[in-house]
């Protein structure tokens, strides 16, 4: 059940934050959050290992963005995309054209000196990225959970 991804390059956290720390690690790398998740097997609902992935890899004025999510009953949200900055924040914008009222999905990432959080606002991009248990809103990274190798999102695209 537990998908382990990994993410490379490196730069500094200054290209991406508004106020960075003098000592801020790299940006450019994957990020894991350890979590459980449970499962129905057919009897009963058992916890099982989940990890969920986020690779970033700066651009001149953009970051490539590719998440991983594992959610409930191995419910997955899976994303690749550029994002562009937008005050603190990047965002990814795009209407859900085959969606009845053609939302518009804003995904964000909010970087930090410890941590990176994907956002959803209205979790209308979910609809079009994560199983029916899925999530994206608010899930979040330690940047101490970086490690250089992002060639495991090369599969999503």
């Amino acid at each position: 059940m537990t998908r382990r991804l990994a993410a490379t390059a490196a730069l500094t956290c200054a290209a991406c934050t508004s106020t960075p720390p003098a000592d801020a690690p790299p940006l450019t790398g994957s990020y894991v959050a350890e979590h459980e998740v449970i499962v129905y097997d057919g009897t009963d609902w058992t916890p099982q290992p989940a990890t969920d992935q986020l690779a970033v890899v700066p651009r001149e004025d953009s970051l490539d963005v590719s998440f991983v999510l594992l959610h409930t009953n191995a419910h997955i949200c899976e994303w690749h995309g550029t994002m562009g900055r937008e005050g603190d924040e990047w965002v990814s914008r795009e209407v859900l054209e085959y969606v009845g009222e053609r939302p518009e999905c804003a995904m964000t990432l909010h970087v930090s000196a410890d941590s990176l959080t994907l956002g959803d606002p209205g979790a209308v991009c979910r609809r079009a990225y994560c199983g029916a248990r899925g999530t994206i809103d608010g899930i979040g990274f330690a940047r101490t959970t970086r490690t250089a190798d992002v060639s495991w999102r090369d599969g999503l695209r």
